[in-house]
């Protein structure tokens, strides 16, 4: 374990383990909470976000804003 000396390299060392774990965090909250599966697409991911704009028997077309053409 380290311990604090307050050096800069102690500092340093611990700043960067901090943005690991926060990154590590926030990567994986994006990946988890970011898509659900489709029951109808065999769970092909599908960003939460995205609407169902217009469904037939066999086709569902979704909107999305970041994909959305303008």
């Amino acid at each position: 374990m380290v311990q604090w000396d307050g050096s800069w390299k102690t500092r340093l060392k611990w700043g960067f383990s901090a943005l690991g774990i926060v990154s590590i965090l926030l990567y994986g909250s994006i990946v988890i909470f970011g898509y659900k599966g489709s029951g109808d697409l065999q769970g092909f991911p599908v960003p939460v976000s995205a609407h169902v704009m217009n469904e037939t028997k066999s086709i569902k077309n979704y909107k999305w804003k970041p994909a959305a053409r303008e």
